[in-house]
């Protein structure tokens, strides 16, 4: 069974840097869709008067940016003298700590 998971994970991570074509990195990715999943979970419990608030907000954030500007990199589009139409996400700052 761990020997089908893992291949599973290998063939996902090889599909995955295959659509990306070079426009970031696959296991960040992977990553982020598994932090994700995670604070997803974590909301769906019974207590919702609890408030998970991970200590690294600033790390999470500029990852979540990081794909969104992956996939907006990969869909934005071209104006006739090569400059793109779409302005460039805002980047995440760092807070202090």
């Amino acid at each position: 069974a761990r020997l089908r998971a893992a291949a599973a994970e290998s063939e996902a991570i090889s599909r995955i840097a295959q659509a990306m074509q070079g426009h970031g990195n696959p296991a960040q990715y992977l990553i982020t869709a598994r932090y994700i999943e995670s604070l997803r979970d974590m909301t769906r419990g019974n207590n919702s008067k609890v408030i998970f608030m991970p200590v690294e907000t600033s790390g999470m954030l500029s990852t979540i940016g990081a794909v969104k500007e992956m996939f907006a990199e990969a869909g934005e589009k071209r104006t006739d003298d090569g400059s793109s139409d779409v302005p460039p996400p805002p980047r995440p700052r760092q807070l202090p700590t």
